[in-house]
């Protein structure tokens, strides 16, 4: 529902918790399931920035 939404700050919550909880270790992130539309390409592209950014930390 976030990404659908674009929604950010739940987002970086969500990626920057699983990295955390992981130890950023063996994670692949993808949705739960699929992404259903509409979602804006730039959602995704912020997601990948996100992560990088997290894991850096």
């Amino acid at each position: 529902m976030d990404i659908t939404h674009n929604n950010r700050n739940p987002l970086r919550h969500q990626i920057y918790r699983s990295i955390t909880e992981s130890g950023g270790k063996h994670l692949i992130l993808t949705p739960g399931c699929g992404i259903r539309h509409p979602f804006e390409e730039d959602t995704i592209r912020y997601l990948q920035k996100v992560k990088i950014e997290t894991e850096a930390l």
